[in-house]
C-alpha cells in the first residue's frame, strides 16, 4: 500500500482513541415546551430526598443540564420548575437521563392588565400572531409574511428572516412539500394561518438538538382550527387581451391539513408572467446531494427588473404531494412536481471588453426562445425522534432544455443548444443514542446522474455526454459527557464519471465548550484526494474556529474564521477545447486546480420582540490563493478563454445590515436593508496578468401604514451602484440605478382597489440615464363564495426597458422588450 495511504490512515486512528468515562453518577437530561418542542433555558433542575436539597442546576440555552452525583439516585426526586409552566416531577430510580416536556401554565396576574403583544418568543423560537397582522387583501401567506417584522420578501417570493434565507415552510410541524416552500407560501390561504413561527438556527433532527448546532432558520405555520381536517378547494380562472396576444391564467389547487396526513395537489397554467414555475425551487435542504458536472452553463433568460414585467412565457406546472403520519415521531412523504415552460425575449445589447491595450466592443440582438421540462419524483421515510433518528430518501430527477437563439449584429448566426439529464439518487441517515448518551450517526448517499448538453450554430455541432456513479458515507461519533463537547467524523466517497475519477477520504475531530454565555467551537478536517492511475494524493488540509456570544435574550454576537484548502470544478480534467457559445471557447492546461482560502465572519444580532425590533449585521473578509488564472484573448472574432496554471490572489470584504420595526398602535412595518461590497481578482489579458476590482452599494427602504381599517399605503425601493476597475490607473465611474415602487389600497366592504406606482431611473451611461414610470391597477368584488377582479397592467404601455450592468472587465448596456399594456378578468371560487 503506499506510504501516505498508510500515513493517512493512521492519523484516522489517532484520532478515535479511547475517550475517558466518568468517575460518578450523573443525571442529564433536556427540557423542552410540551406544546412546541421549544428547547427551554434557565429552568431550575433540582434534585431532593425528602425535602432537602441534594444537588442543583439551570439548563442552558439548548435546553440541556448535567448535575453530578456524589450518592445513590435510587431514593432520590427530580424536580423542574420554570415560571409559565407547570411544576414536574419525577423519582430517580435507576435513571440516568431525562428528556422533560413541560406543559404551559398561565400566570394570573390580579387587577394588572396586560396588552397582548403580536410577537412573542424564546431563545431562538419567535411567533407571530397572524390575527395581529391580517389585512383583507391579503390573499396567501406570501402576502401575510411582507407584514410581518423580522422577515423580509422579494420579487421572486425568496423568504428571509433578519437577512437569512429560510430552508423550508411547515404546516403543523410537517414538511409536506419537501422544502418547496414556495408551493405552501402561494397555495395556503392567509386567512387560514393562526400563527407564524419561526425556528432559527433549527435542529431538524431531535436528537442532535442542543448537541449539534445549526444555522437554518426554518418557518412554522399553525392554522385555525376550523381550517384543520378539512379539503379547501379554490380554482381560480383569467381572461383578457392585451396589445399582442390573448392572456389566461387556470390555478386549480386542492389542500387538506389534518392531524394524520396532509394534501396538496394543483395545476396552474399562465401565459401572464406570473412565474408560477418557481414554487419548484427549493428552499436549504440538509442531505448531502450528487455532483452537478456541466461543461455549458444552463440557458438562461434574465433581466435586473421585476420578472412579471419582461417575462413572456406560456407556463405549466402540475403538482401532487402527500404526507401520511404513521406514528408520533414518523412519517412517509411522496412527492411528485412537473413543470413546463416556453419563453420568448427579445435584446438588443451593446458590451464593451476592457484590456490593457484597446477595447472591443460587441453588438447582439437576439430574438431567444427557450422551452424547458422538468420532473421530480420523491419518496421519503423519516423517524425523528428524541433518542433515535432514521430517513431514507429516493430522488428522481429528469430534465430537459432548449434554447434556439438567433443574433444579428456583429455576428450574424443562428445557435441551437440543448440540455438533458437524469438523475437518480438514494439518500440514508440514522442518528442514534446509545446508553451512555453517546450519539452514533450515518450519512449516505448513492446515486447515478447523466447529462447531454449540445451545441450547435452555422454547421458547427458540438455535442457533450458527462455520466457517473457517486457514492458517499460519512460516520460521526458525539461525546458530550463533559464541558467540552467531542464529535468525530469519518467518511469516503467514490466519484466515477468521464472527466476524471477521483475519490476522498477524510476525517473531522470537533470540540465544544461551554463557558457561560460563550460557545467555542474548533475543529480541523483532513481530507486526501486520491486519483487512481496517478499514484497521486492531494491533501486537503482545514481548520475552523468559532464562538458564539448569548448576551441575554436580545443580544447575540458570532465570531468565525476559517481556512481550507479546495479542490475546484472537476471540469478543469477536461482537456479538450470546446464552445461555451457561438463567439467564446474554454480550453483546459494540464493540472489540478486549488484554492487556498481563508474566510472571516462577524455577525451581530438584536430582537427586541416586545418593541418588534429587529438588527442584524454581517461583516464578512476573505482571502484566497487560486493556483490558476484564466486568460482571455481574441483571434477571428472568437473570445478563447484558456485555464492556465498561474497562481494569483483573490480577495473580498462586504458589510449588510437588515433593520425591521414594527408598530402596534398604527399597524405600520418599516424595514431597510444596506449592504457593500469590496471583490478583487485577476485575469490574464493579451498575456498581461490585469488585476481589478469591482464594488456594489445596495440600499432598500420599505414600509407599510394603515392608518384605518379600509386604507393602507406601501412603499418598496432599491438604490444600486457599481464600480470598476482594472490595471494600474483605468477605472469606470459608478452608475446609479433606482426604483421606486408606492402602492395604495381601499377597503371597504366587498370591495378593494389597488392602485401602485412604479419608477425607475437607470445610468445607461455617466452622462445619460432613461426614467420609466408604470402604473397598475387592481379592482376587487366578494361575493360570498366567489370573488371577481379586474386587472390593468403598464396602463402607460412602456414597450422596453434600459440599462447597464457592470462586470469585472465589461460593461453590458442592454435593451429588453417588457409587457405591454394589459386587461385581464379573474373570477375566484371557494369551496
Amino acid at each position: 500500500m503506499h506510504p501516505q495511504i498508510l500515513y493517512f490512515f493512521f492519523c484516522v486512528g489517532a484520532f478515535f482513541c479511547s475517550f475517558r468515562g466518568n468517575a460518578q453518577h450523573t443525571l442529564s437530561g433536556t427540557i423542552r415546551d410540551a406544546e412546541t418542542g421549544e428547547l427551554l433555558d434557565a429552568a431550575n433542575v433540582v434534585v431532593l430526598r425528602g425535602q432537602r436539597t441534594v444537588a442543583f442546576a439551570i439548563s442552558n440555552e439548548k435546553g440541556a443540564f448535567f448535575i453530578p452525583l456524589s450518592v445513590s439516585p435510587d431514593t432520590l426526586t427530580l424536580s423542574v420548575s420554570m415560571m409559565g409552566y407547570e411544576s414536574f416531577s419525577e423519582r430517580v430510580g435507576n435513571r440516568a437521563t431525562f428528556d422533560i416536556k413541560l406543559v404551559p401554565s398561565p400566570i394570573r396576574l390580579k387587577e394588572v392588565t396586560i396588552r397582548p403583544g403580536r410577537i412573542w418568543g424564546r431563545s431562538d423560537t419567535i411567533r407571530y400572531d397572524a390575527s395581529k397582522f391580517l389585512r383583507e387583501n391579503d390573499k396567501t401567506v406570501e402576502d401575510l409574511m411582507k407584514r410581518l417584522p423580522g422577515i423580509q420578501v422579494d420579487d421572486d417570493g425568496n423568504i428571509q428572516y433578519r437577512g437569512k434565507d429560510i430552508g423550508t415552510m411547515y404546516v403543523e410541524g410537517l414538511d409536506l412539500m419537501d422544502s418547496r416552500y414556495k408551493s405552501v407560501s402561494r397555495n395556503l390561504s392567509a386567512q387560514s394561518v393562526k400563527e407564524v413561527e419561526v425556528l432559527d438556527n433549527h435542529q431538524r433532527i431531535k436528537s442532535l438538538a442542543g448537541k449539534v448546532p445549526s444555522d437554518i432558520a426554518d418557518i412554522n405555520i399553525k392554522l385555525k382550527d376550523n381550517f384543520k381536517d378539512k379539503w379547501t378547494f379554490k380554482p381560480k380562472v383569467s381572461a383578457g387581451f392585451s396589445n399582442d396576444d390573448f392572456l389566461y391564467e387556470v390555478d386549480a389547487n386542492a389542500l387538506q391539513i389534518a392531524r394524520k396526513s396532509q394534501s396538496l395537489s394543483a395545476l396552474k397554467l399562465s401565459n401572464t408572467g406570473n412565474g408560477i414555475t418557481k414554487e419548484a425551487d427549493k428552499g436549504i435542504e440538509d442531505i448531502p446531494v450528487l455532483p452537478d458536472y456541466r461543461l455549458l452553463q444552463p440557458a438562461t433568460i434574465s433581466a435586473p427588473l421585476k420578472e412579471k414585467r419582461w417575462l413572456f412565457s406560456d407556463a405549466a406546472v402540475a403538482t401532487a404531494n402527500r404526507l401520511y403520519r404513521l406514528g408520533e415521531d414518523s412519517r412517509l412523504k411522496i412527492n411528485t412536481f412537473y413543470t413546463q415552460d416556453h419563453i420568448t425575449q427579445e435584446t438588443n445589447s451593446v458590451t464593451s471588453y476592457f484590456n490593457p491595450d484597446d477595447t472591443l466592443t460587441v453588438e447582439e440582438n437576439k430574438n431567444r426562445y427557450l422551452k424547458s421540462r422538468q420532473l421530480n419524483l420523491s419518496a421519503d421515510y423519516e423517524d425523528n425522534a428524541a433518542t433515535h433518528y432514521l430517513r431514507n430518501k429516493l430522488d428522481f430527477h429528469f430534465e430537459k432544455n432548449r434554447i434556439n437563439t438567433g443574433i444579428s449584429g456583429s455576428y450574424n448566426v443562428m445557435e441551437h443548444q440543448k440540455d438533458e439529464s437524469v438523475t437518480l439518487q438514494d439518500n440514508l441517515s440514522i442518528t442514534r443514542t446509545l446508553a451512555n448518551k453517546d450519539i452514533w450517526q450515518l450519512k449516505a448517499v448513492m446515486g447515478y446522474w447523466r447529462r447531454y448538453q449540445q451545441l450547435d450554430f452555422n454547421e458547427y455541432n458540438q455535442p457533450v455526454r458527462l455520466d457517473g456513479f457517486y457514492a458517499r458515507a460519512e460516520s460521526g461519533w458525539i461525546i458530550r459527557r463533559t464541558k467540552i463537547g467531542q464529535h468525530y467524523t469519518a467518511g469516503a466517497s467514490v466519484d466515477l464519471n468521464n472527466l476524471r475519477n477521483h475519490h476522498r477520504l477524510w476525517v473531522t475531530p470537533a470540540y465544544e465548550y461551554l463557558f457561560r454565555s460563550l460557545t467555542f467551537r474548533l475543529s480541523t478536517p483532513l481530507q486526501a484526494v486520491l486519483f487512481p492511475g496517478d499514484r497521486e494524493m492531494l491533501y486537503l488540509p482545514g481548520f475552523t474556529f468559532r464562538t458564539d456570544y448569548k448576551i441575554n435574550y436580545a443580544w447575540n454576537t458570532r465570531l468565525s474564521a476559517r481556512y481550507g484548502k479546495e479542490l475546484n470544478d472537476i471540469t478543469a480534467f477536461y482537456l479538450k477545447p470546446y464552445f461555451t457559445d457561438y463567439r467564446t471557447t474554454m480550453e483546459n492546461e494540464t493540472g489540478i486546480p486549488v484554492t487556498d482560502k481563508q474566510l472571516y465572519t462577524l455577525r451581530t444580532e438584536y430582537k427586541n420582540t416586545l418593541q418588534e425590533f429587529f438588527v442584524t449585521a454581517d461583516l464578512v473578509a476573505s482571502a484566497s490563493r487560486v493556483n490558476h488564472t484564466l486568460e482571455q484573448s481574441v483571434t477571428d472574432n472568437i473570445f478563447r478563454w484558456t485555464r492556465r496554471y498561474i497562481p494569483h490572489h483573490e480577495s473580498s470584504y462586504g458589510i449588510n445590515t437588515v433593520i425591521s420595526k414594527g408598530f402596534f398602535d398604527i399597524s405600520t412595518k418599516v424595514s431597510a436593508e444596506a449592504s457593500y461590497w469590496y471583490n478583487q481578482s485577476a485575469q490574464i489579458c493579451e498575456s498581461k496578468l490585469l488585476p481589478f476590482s469591482f464594488r456594489t452599494l445596495i440600499v432598500k427602504p420599505s414600509f407599510s401604514v394603515s392608518p384605518s381599517q379600509q386604507i393602507e399605503v406601501t412603499y418598496n425601493g432599491e438604490l444600486r451602484r457599481q464600480w470598476s476597475s482594472f490595471g494600474d490607473n483605468m477605472s469606470l465611474n459608478g452608475l446609479w440605478n433606482m426604483s421606486h415602487k408606492g402602492s395604495f389600497y381601499y377597503m371597504r366592504q366587498r370591495f378593494d382597489l389597488s392602485v401602485s406606482v412604479e419608477y425607475f431611473r437607470n445610468e445607461i451611461t455617466s452622462e445619460h440615464s432613461v426614467n420609466l414610470l408604470f402604473a397598475d391597477l387592481i379592482a376587487t368584488y366578494k361575493l360570498h363564495r366567489m370573488t371577481l377582479q379586474l386587472q390593468l397592467n403598464n396602463l402607460l404601455n412602456h414597450r422596453d426597458y434600459r440599462y447597464t450592468v457592470y462586470h469585472p472587465l465589461s460593461l453590458y448596456s442592454s435593451q429588453i422588450a417588457i409587457r405591454p399594456r394589459e386587461i385581464l378578468f379573474r373570477v375566484v371560487m371557494d369551496i
